[in-house]
Parts: structure tokens; sequence; C-alpha cells
């Protein structure tokens, strides 16, 4: 009973010398769209909060994070000595997006468009399909997610997609082989978020494939479940960026599968800041396959995959691997500002260290340049155009894409 209240009277006593400044007002302003309540769940902020300087940080962070947002200001108004209001003011990026994609990677065309509404009746839910035509095969993709279900941390994404691969077979920088693989089907991902930006996520991958290797051809279901722990200390503002982000993940093939899966990763992604908005881009990829059948396995070339950052200036599919580690630095420099497009120009080194089965260590690397352009008013990059030179096999490749593909 005399611990009791000597705790109560200490309580008090810290209560007059440091007084808590209480949040007792929150005002929204500026969304158009966004409705007010999904912003404030966004921001993690109700009235009766204990008020500090680190708030203010975090509530921008977070929204700026969204990247659904051109403008996000957050102040705070004293309106007593222990008392004050919020205010957030937002300025919403444009939701409902039609845009043309085109692609030329060494040779390789395709095109398609990409709509995205992602602010579905102002809860901020998104809906993106995209039918693009390569390899003489209509491929597409689409998806609804639906983050912070009723204000909650938890979110699920649902998704539907066909992707045929002509792939070809490399000894080195020579084909030798080739083989098609056409699959279709679905995924859902379920996401806890926990400690600002940190995300626990599970999915299900369910798809139909078939082989074409003349003369065999062979058919079946791939379905695998993945367990994906994302540590995100990252703070965006448009292209620019701050901080680091690690994410680690495991693949399992699942009872009715076809294809035998066990695949462990990470992924890590650091972005240093030189100079006012210069970012210098850290990225390393890994992964390890324990088993997977040979069709199946990962490719590292020209585009990047969940496994693998790009190797540009490689050609696509050019090296297929069980374990790999891929660096990709970039140095983002802004050159200019119109209206609400920037242009950057970006160099680039990128490099994959590789093994396949008992086969001896390799290492791949290529440098170039790059020019960025992004709209604000979008959430996905606008165009882009690079120059890339393999240094191994000394190729030269030009890149160019309009629209982000998805």
């Amino acid at each position: 009973m005399k611990k009791t209240l000597l705790l109560i009277i200490i309580l008090l006593i810290q209560n007059i010398i440091y007084p808590k400044t209480i949040i007792s007002e929150i005002e929204v302003i500026g969304n158009q769209k966004t409705r007010s309540e999904v912003i404030l769940g966004i921001a993690r902020v109700k009235v009766g909060d204990e008020f500090n300087e680190d708030i203010l940080k975090n509530i921008k962070r977070y929204l700026d994070n969204q990247r659904k947002f051109e403008e996000v200001e957050v102040k705070a108004e004293k309106l007593s000595e222990d008392n004050v209001k919020i205010i957030i003011r937002v300025k919403d990026k444009w939701s409902i997006i039609l845009l043309p994609y085109f692609a030329y990677k060494n040779e390789n065309t395709s095109f398609g468009l990409v709509f995205i509404e992602s602010n579905l009746f102002g809860y901020q839910n998104s809906i993106v399909i995209s039918p693009i035509y390569e390899n003489k095969k209509i491929n597409f993709f689409t998806l609804f997610s639906h983050p912070r279900v009723k204000n909650s941390l938890f979110s699920y994404v649902i998704g539907a997609s066909r992707l045929y691969k002509d792939i070809d077979i490399f000894d080195m920088n020579s084909v030798i082989d080739n083989f098609s693989q056409d699959s279709y089907g679905g995924f859902i991902t379920l996401k806890y978020q926990f400690y600002g930006e940190h995300y626990i996520m599970w999915s299900n991958y369910n798809y139909y494939y078939k082989i074409v290797k003349e003369p065999y051809i062979e058919k079946g279901k791939n379905s695998f479940t993945r367990l994906f722990l994302k540590l995100d200390w990252t703070n965006y503002d448009g292209y620019y960026c701050e901080g680091n982000y690690l994410g680690l993940f495991y693949e399992k093939d699942l009872w009715f599968s076809d294809i035998k899966r066990s695949i462990t990763g990470l992924k890590f992604e650091s972005f240093i800041n030189p100079y006012k908005r210069q970012n210098i881009y850290i990225a390393f990829n890994m992964f390890h396959t324990f088993k997977i059948d040979n069709f199946f396995e990962e490719t590292i070339g020209q585009d990047a995959t969940f496994y693998v950052g790009p190797l540009r200036g490689y050609k696509k599919y050019q090296i297929r691997t069980e374990t790999a580690i891929t660096n990709n630095i970039e140095y983002r420099i802004p050159l200019a500002k119109v209206f609400s497009t920037d242009f950057l120009v970006v160099p680039f080194f990128d490099s994959a260290y590789w093994k396949e089965k008992s086969n001896n260590w390799r290492l791949d690397y290529s440098t170039g340049i790059s020019l960025r352009f992004f709209i604000n008013k979008v959430i996905i990059p606008a165009m882009e155009l690079y120059f890339a030179y393999g240094l191994v096999y000394k190729e030269y490749a030009i890149g160019f894409m309009i629209g982000g593909r998805l």
C-alpha cells in the first residue's frame, strides 16, 4: 500500500514538473479524393495522444511513403499550454491513370497499356489492369489491393496473370537451345503492418504451366507459398529517398504442386544522400535454391525480377542459376524540373556473382547511363532511356521504356 501511494505521488510530481502536451484536435485539409479517416488511419494519430516533435516527422513519413500524395505538409498549432492542434495538408496525385507501355531492350520489343485506379472511392484501394503484347503473345497482369482494412493494420492483395516466356539457353554468350514457358493463374497476399512501416506477409501462388522444348511438352501446376518479412526505414519524397530497406523471404511448394520448390533469400536497399536531392542507390539481392525443376530456374539478364536486380547490357534470361548475388549501384542526379516532371541522369553499375549446381562461381558486370523522367502527379515513372555496356562480353545494349511495367 505504501509503495503504491509513493508511486502515485511520484507520477503526480512528474506531471507537475514535466506537464504532458496532448493532441486535442486534428484537421485534415487539401484532400479532394482520399477520405479524411483514411489519412488519419495512415498517419496513426488520434485525439488524446501525447504530442512530441517525432509525431510530426512520423506522420509526414507515413503519408509520403504511400507515394499517392503529390504534396504532404504537417504542422502543429499550440492551443494552450498543454494542448495542440495538428494540421495535415495533402494534395492527391492523379488516381486514375491510363498510360501506353512500350519497351525496346536488346532487340526485344513489347507494348501495351497500363490502367491504374489507385484510390478507389477515396479508400486508397487499387485496381491494376495491364495487357502487354510480346513474343507474339498477349500477357496480362491484374490485381486488387485493399490496404488497412477498416483502418486496421491488416491488408490484402489478390491478383491474376498470364506470362509467356520464350527463353534462350546460353553457353557463355552464345544461344545453344531454346524452350517456351506459358503460365497463368493467380495469387493472394495477406499483410500485417507493425512498428512503423514494417510488414510480415504471407502469399499463396497457384499457376498452371506448359513447357515446350521440341519435341518435349510438359503440363502441370506450379503452386507455392511465400513468407516475406519487410523491414522498411525509407522515406520517399517523389523520386528522392532516404534510409534503408531489408527484406527476407522463404518459398516452399505446396503438397499438390507438380513443381518442387524451396528457395530463400534477401533484399537490401540503401539510399545515400551526398548532396541536396541527389541519391546514391545501392541494392543487393541474394537467393539460394535448395530445390527447383530445371525449367523453373531463376534467370539474370536485362530485367529485374523478384529475386535479382537487372544486369543491363546483358540479354534477357542470359544467366540461369540456382544461387546468386546481384548488386546495383546508381547515382541519381536531378537535372531539371519542368512543371511537375523531374528529369534525372543516372550513371549505374550492375554486377552478378552466381553459380549453378557444382560449377564454379562466376562474376558478370556491366555499366552505363540512363535518363529518367518522373511525373509527380502519377505514381509510376513515365519514361526511361538507357545505354549499357557488358564488360565481360564487351557488348552494348540500348533500352527504352515508356510507362512503368507492373
